[in-house]
């Protein structure tokens, strides 16, 4: 195994191309205490892809954190990032929503940059990405500042944290989805990235089932090795459901490392991974609220709309209260309260950035976040592989979102719900939270 990847004969290049990047950091932040490379290429399994003329191809992006003493904004952070991307020849654009014209794997690989302060990396939350970071992330340039990290356990990542990379990996394949695909216009990249992210979600299963059942290990190898022991005997509902299960994940473990073309319909395989991320969701849920739930999404939905945000933020609150020895129901209930608030304003300001003006739909006492996620699957699942859509769920899914956006209440075209939710969920997650 090399460096960067499974491997290795690609690490001289892409130690060149993270040297490129470091050099860049260095010169716009001085101060800087350590840079550190998270995600796939920090644990040594990032992806690599081999084009014709036999040169390598990096896929997605470098995730890079930086230590200061101080904040550095996130506007200051998103230049940066872009001036990075640009120095390798590269895109820098993040998502291929972005894209007007037909999606290129050149043009969409990004450096993706955030901030942590010093003095605050012991009380960081316990989330999976920090998990990951402390355990299985290379410091590029600086201190070797892991050691500062909170030693999180595993059975300290709350469940909420399974839910929300599920989510994202819905997210992932409404991005890679456009209905014209169904008469077959794909190029080539837009039928690599479609792959790309069914493997994502395929390994994100194992995340969150893994997570639920305190067996999750800090690289896709060891996820997969431990599914691959555990599957039909510690969920035997789930092998039943989904018998071929195993096997996808393990053609796509080693996909995710280095991809190549597949020869197969990529909106059949994205529409089989889009029905396996609905019954482990599903299944999740029930594990996560402790009851029976309904299995029609339009009653689904009204339920995560109801009871979500306090199940969802009451693990992170009951982690900090209890660290300083202050758990207690009140505390708890104001934490979720002031969160909640604390994130609404943040969005509502930042919408009227957006908009230059202000959307006072969107002034909320709930967290957007929440919102953003139990509309996801509505919009997700409201259009069928042979191009049908549900009106009934694309309805409900804008009458929720134009409390986030800006939204024609008549406009039930699956395309434009889609374009104005990715708005939305673009503007909340740009907070850089994590």
């Amino acid at each position: 195994m090399g460096k960067y990847t499974k491997q290795g004969q690609f690490d001289d290049f892409i130690q060149n191309q993270l040297d490129i990047v470091v050099a860049e950091i260095k010169k716009a932040i001085p101060e800087v205490i350590s840079i550190v490379l998270m995600g796939g290429y920090g644990r040594g399994e990032g992806a690599v892809k081999i084009k014709e003329d036999g040169q390598p191809q990096l896929i997605n992006d470098f995730d890079i954190y930086i230590i200061t003493e101080r904040y550095i904004p996130d506007d200051f952070l998103e230049k940066l990032a872009l001036r990075c991307s640009k120095l390798l020849g590269k895109g820098g654009i993040a998502h291929p929503e972005a894209f007007e014209d037909q999606y290129n794997l050149e043009r969409f690989f990004h450096i993706d940059i955030r901030c942590l302060v010093r003095k605050r990396l012991k009380n960081l939350l316990p989330t999976i990405r920090y998990y990951e970071m402390k355990h299985n992330s290379t410091v590029l340039w600086g201190e070797n500042i892991l050691k500062e990290f909170p030693a999180i356990k595993i059975e300290d990542i709350p469940k909420s944290e399974a839910l929300r990379i599920i989510m994202n990996r819905m997210m992932l394949l409404l991005m890679a989805f456009k209905p014209e695909f169904l008469q077959k216009k794909m190029n080539n990249d837009e039928k690599q990235i479609t792959f790309y992210y069914i493997a994502k979600s395929y390994l994100t299963i194992v995340e969150s089932l893994l997570l639920f059942t305190h067996n999750y290990q800090p690289t896709y190898s060891q996820r997969t090795e431990v599914f691959n022991q555990i599957f039909s005997q510690t969920f035997p509902s789930l092998a039943r459901q989904l018998p071929d299960l195993v096997e996808k994940v393990n053609f796509y473990t080693k996909f995710k490392f280095q991809p190549q073309k597949i020869d197969d319909d990529p909106i059949v395989n994205w529409h089989k991974c889009r029905q396996s991320l609905e019954i482990v969701f599903y299944y999740c849920l029930e594990i996560f609220f402790g009851k029976k739930l309904p299995t029609r999404w339009v009653l689904l939905v009204e339920e995560l709309k109801s009871n979500l945000a306090k199940k969802y933020f009451n693990s992170y609150i009951n982690y900090i209260l209890k660290k300083y020895r202050l758990n207690n129901l009140l505390l708890e209930k104001l934490g979720v309260f002031a969160v909640q608030i604390f994130m609404s304003f943040k969005y509502f300001w930042l919408l009227k950035k957006d908009l230059g003006k202000f959307y006072w739909p969107a002034l909320s006492l709930k967290d957007p976040g929440i919102k953003i996620l139990y509309i996801l699957p509505l919009i997700l699942y409201a259009i069928e592989i042979d191009g049908q859509q549900n009106q009934k769920m694309l309805s409900l899914a804008v009458q929720e979102l134009k409390n986030l956006y800006p939204i024609d209440q008549n406009q039930l075209d699956w395309s434009i719900v889609k374009s104005i939710w990715l708005k939305a969920y673009r503007l909340y997650y740009l907070q850089r939270f994590v």
